[in-house]
């Protein structure tokens, strides 16, 4: 969910949120009043999920579902063509 506030010296209201990746954004919502501004807020965080994530029609949710086997098996220590020995013992 949007965070709105205002920086000091603004007269506008800001917003914070996160996008599809986890990513934190920080932007102005270019609005006085905070009923428009959380309106704005809403919206600008709707769009940034919204391009973030994979789109179904084309290649990209089998890229997706590629890289994030990649990112699983990095975190787990396996190398790419290498299969794990054990030590004998």
């Amino acid at each position: 969910m949007a965070t709105v506030f205002r920086r000091p010296g603004s007269p506008y209201w800001y917003t914070a949120f996160f996008d599809g990746t986890g990513c934190r954004l920080f932007r102005s919502t270019k609005q006085r009043k905070r009923s428009e501004a959380v309106g704005v807020a809403a919206q600008m965080e709707k769009l940034a999920r919204r391009a973030a994530k994979p789109r179904e029609d084309d290649n990209s949710m089998e890229i997706y579902r590629i890289l994030e086997d990649a990112g699983t098996q990095a975190l787990r220590g396996v190398r790419a063509g290498v299969i794990p020995v054990r030590a004998p013992g």
